[in-house]
C-alpha cells in the first residue's frame, strides 16, 4: 500500500515560488503563468516522486505540463510530475455528505485513539480516485496511524465496499513533515537538575496544544490498549533532545504517586515545552499510550500539556 503526504503550499501562485525564473523563461505568456496556481502537492514516500496539481491550467498542452514537470523535477531534485486540475462541472457528482461521516464515524467507534489525531473536517474523499486523505494535526500522528493503516482500510472498505488509497494531510508548515522523526537522536541537551527559578506562570498555562479540561486517572489505573488519556503528576526528572531536523524533542517521567510513566514531547512550529518544562512542577498531560520501540516500554505521546491547577 502505498502512502502519500499531501502538502497545501503557503505560496500558491505559481509565479511566486522561489527559483522559478527559469520557468518563466520558457513559458509563452508571463501574464498566464501568473494566473496559474499550486493546489497542493503530494508526495509519494515509496516510489520517492513528486505530484503538482495546479489550477486554472487546464488548457495548457501536454508538452508544456511535461516542461514544467522537467523544471520542477530540477528545482527540488526529485522526479516531479504535474497534473493540472479541471474545474468542477455541474456533471460531476460530489462526495456523497453521508459517505465521508460513515467513514469518520467507523475511524471514531473502532479506532478513538486514532481518530483523536484529526482536525475538521477529519477526513476528505476524492470520487474519482478513491484517495482518502486523513487531516491530522501533527506529523507524530502520521507515525502513530502508520502501523494501523491496514486494520483502518480494512475496516474502512466493509462501509462502501471500495479500497482506498490513504494519504495525509498536516496542519503545520510543510517544513516540518516533510522531515521523518528520526532515531537516533543527535546530541542531547540536558536540562541541569537545579535550574533557575523559572518566572511565575498562569495556574493551568497551556505549554503545548490546547487547554486541557478533562479530568486526569490516576497512573496505575491507565489501560494496557493504546489509547488517548489525560494523567497529571510531578516532573521527576527532564531532558532536551535534538532531532536531525532541528525540531527538540521532550523527554520527562512524571509520577502522582501512585505510578509513573515516560511523556514524550515533540516540539512544534508554535510551541516547544522543552523551554518551560522543569524537574518539580505539577503538569496535566493528554496524549496517546504507545509502545515505543526504542526504550521497549508504553510511553505516553504528548498532544497538550499544561501547568495543573
Amino acid at each position: 500500500m502505498e502512502k502519500e503526504y499531501r502538502i497545501l503550499p503557503k505560496i500558491k501562485n505559481l509565479a511566486e515560488l522561489g527559483g522559478i525564473e527559469e520557468i518563466s523563461l520558457f513559458f509563452p505568456d508571463p501574464q498566464r503563468l501568473a494566473a496559474i496556481k499550486i493546489d497542493q502537492i503530494l508526495v509519494n514516500c515509496q516510489r520517492q516522486t513528486v505530484v503538482v496539481r495546479l489550477k486554472g491550467a487546464a488548457d495548457l498542452d501536454q508538452k508544456l505540463l511535461e516542461a514544467l514537470a522537467s523544471k520542477f523535477s530540477a528545482l527540488l531534485k526529485v522526479e516531479c510530475q504535474v497534473e493540472a486540475l479541471v474545474e468542477a462541472t455541474r456533471s460531476q457528482e460530489p462526495v456523497p455528505k453521508q459517505t465521508t461521516e460513515s467513514l469518520a464515524d467507523a475511524v471514531k467507534k473502532d479506532f478513538p485513539a486514532v481518530f483523536a489525531w484529526f482536525t475538521d473536517p477529519p477526513l476528505t474523499l476524492e470520487q474519482e480516485t478513491n484517495r482518502l486523505t486523513f487531516h491530522v494535526n501533527s506529523p507524530l500522528a502520521v507515525d502513530y496511524i502508520r502501523p494501523r493503516e491496514k486494520q483502518l482500510l480494512a475496516c474502512l472498505q466493509q462501509i462502501e465496499g471500495k479500497c482506498y488509497q490513504l494519504c495525509y494531510e498536516i496542519e503545520e508548515d510543510p517544513a516540518d513533515y516533510l522531515v521523518p522523526l528520526d532515531y537516533p537522536y543527535e546530541p542531547e541537551l540536558l536540562i541541569p537538575e537545579s535550574p533557575p527559578k523559572p518566572a511565575p506562570q498562569k495556574v493551568d498555562a497551556v505549554l503545548l496544544g490546547r487547554k486541557i479540561k478533562e479530568v486526569p486517572v490516576l497512573l496505575k489505573d491507565l489501560p494496557e490498549a493504546e489509547e488517548e488519556v489525560i494523567v497529571s503528576g510531578e516532573v521527576l526528572k527532564a531532558e532536551v533532545r535534538t532531532l536531525k531536523s532541528g525540531r527538540n524533542l521532550l523527554i520527562f517521567d512524571l509520577t502522582d504517586d501512585t505510578d509513573s510513566i515516560t511523556v514524550k514531547a515533540f516540539a512544534t512550529t508554535k510551541q516547544d515545552p522543552s523551554a518551560e518544562v522543569q524537574k518539580g512542577m505539577e503538569l496535566r498531560v493528554k496524549g496517546n499510550l504507545q509502545y515505543d520501540e526504542y526504550a521497549k516500554e508504553i510511553v505516553l505521546i504528548a498532544r497538550s500539556i499544561q501547568l495543573d491547577p
